[in-house]
């Protein structure tokens, strides 16, 4: 089974931990676990500002995990990744789940469907995040 989950994934933490752990169990025996990074240009324009990690140095230690398959450049909303991949289970954090994400990646629900991929919601790792760690170092 194909597994894919996209993010940023700066200042790499215990919730991305949290998420990476929970696509190797859906993933199961045998299964590939793909990691979307998002890509320097494409934060900025996302977000406005730049992660504090760059792009190689997060792709690197993101596939330097044993549960991960392979990282991906994500240079997009996720949609070109996705289709890609056409992974099995899209993974995503339960903190998406009061966001509409079919919107956020540019995909519908039906087009998912069509290409056989699940949208699966994990459970958000409460207490850590990338942006509380950036505000502790200041």
């Amino acid at each position: 089974m194909k597994v894919l989950t996209i993010g940023t994934f700066d200042l790499l933490h215990r919730g991305h931990l949290n998420l990476f752990h929970a696509c190797y169990k859906i993933a199961g025996q045998g299964g590939q676990v793909y990691v979307g990074v998002n890509t320097d240009e494409f934060v900025e324009k996302y977000k406005g500002l730049r992660p504090v990690q760059s792009h190689i140095d997060r792709w690197l230690v993101v596939s330097a995990l044993r549960v991960v398959h392979a990282a991906c450049d994500n240079r997009d909303n996720g949609v070109t990744l996705i289709r890609r991949i056409q992974p099995d289970v899209l993974v995503v954090g339960s903190d998406w789940a009061k966001k509409d994400y079919y919107a956020q990646i540019g995909i519908t629900a039906e087009e998912l469907e069509e290409q056989g991929t699940l949208l699966v919601y994990v459970p958000y790792t409460p207490g850590i995040s990338s942006t509380s760690i950036k505000e502790r170092l200041k």
